[in-house]
């Protein structure tokens, strides 16, 4: 369920990324003394930051998997019978 929910985050940074810097710069419009400011500066490091935050969710859910399958696996192979260790 949480990696369904982290591919969806994802999915949702990367559909949506233009949308959301449209808010970003939305809101940050409306502090003070940003008003007049153009959108170069107010995206600043954001656009960037976005793209970071969706790379490091997939390749994070990535890991989860594989450390999900690989423990499901050990399991398995322990209620079969093997041990780990050699004769």
């Amino acid at each position: 369920m949480a990696n369904q929910n982290v591919h969806q985050l994802v999915t949702l940074i990367r559909t949506h990324r233009e949308a959301l810097l449209d808010r970003w710069r939305e809101q940050v419009r409306q502090l003070p003394g940003a008003a007049g400011l153009d959108g170069p500066t107010i995206n600043d490091e954001v656009p960037q930051l976005l793209d970071n935050l969706a790379e490091a969710l997939h390749i994070g859910n990535e890991v989860r998997e594989t450390n999900a399958i690989s423990a499901e696996h050990g399991l398995l192979r322990w209620q079969a019978g093997f041990d780990g260790q050699r004769s």
